[in-house]
């Protein structure tokens, strides 16, 4: 999954680990971390489907936690593209709210 947002701007990358479970890598202007990565698991849907609705949890390196919502929902980005999946990442006291750009 890649997917961003603004206001702040974030990215957030999303890769299938090897044995199980996920990787994630987000990209933020809302701190000084610059990238910060950590472990996920699939909580609710399937990554490789047209799912409603698809969760991750998990924890970055610094044992915060993180929620990852990607739903069925239109988002249109900064540009005015629409696109067919909003994601939502909650981490730490952010709530950021933008696209998925996963190819298809």
């Amino acid at each position: 999954m890649v997917a961003g947002g603004s206001e702040p701007s974030w990215n957030l990358f999303v890769d299938k680990l090897d044995g199980g479970g996920y990787s994630f890598k987000l990209v933020t202007l809302a701190t000084d971390e610059g990238e910060i990565r950590g472990t996920l698991q699939l909580m609710e849907g399937s990554m490789n489907s047209s799912e409603e609705r698809v969760v991750f949890k998990g924890i970055d390196h610094n044992k915060n936690s993180i929620e990852i919502t990607q739903s069925n929902l239109e988002c249109t980005d900064m540009s005015g593209q629409s696109h067919e999946r909003t994601v939502r990442v909650k981490w730490r006291e952010f709530d950021f709210l933008g696209c998925d750009y996963t190819k298809k």
